[in-house]
């Protein structure tokens, strides 16, 4: 009779131990997931982010302007794949010339550049906005 008190307190202590790590195992995984999911999405923001870059550096120069750029917005399966995403594209007129600022060949005006700076923000499962993805590049009149 002893002995199976024995053995059922064995049991209880095994079982204890087993409902134990099968709660840090699912707690491990959720974390797992929720971290591969947040990286998903920063995968699919700078993917679009890059296209975006390249779109709006195509352009002629003389389309390059704040208007025309307004115009794009995120792809459907950016949208789909980012809560609340949020686009903008900022333009800002540059003086091309190094700093300090060297003098420039004979016969040569102005260097003209225009910086595009693409940030895309999106909110995590709880609401909450994330860290955005931003790309910048300078674009030279020829």
């Amino acid at each position: 009779m002893k002995r199976r008190g024995l053995y059922l307190l064995e049991m209880a202590v095994a079982g204890v131990l087993l409902l134990t790590l099968m709660t840090l195992c699912v707690r491990y995984f959720a974390v797992t997931a929720t971290q591969r999911r947040a990286l998903d999405h920063r995968q699919a923001a700078l993917g679009e982010a890059a296209n975006i870059m390249e779109r709006a550096t195509a352009r002629p120069w003389s389309d390059l302007t704040a208007e025309g750029l307004a115009k794009i917005s995120l792809s459907p399966e950016t949208k789909a794949a980012l809560p609340e995403g949020e686009l903008k594209i900022d333009l800002a007129d540059e003086d091309a010339r190094p700093s300090p600022p060297a003098p420039l060949p004979k016969g040569e005006g102005k260097l003209e550049a225009k910086r595009i700076t693409v940030t895309i923000r999106w909110q995590d499962n709880q609401g909450q906005w994330t860290q955005p993805v931003r790309l910048t590049a300078w674009r030279y009149r020829r």
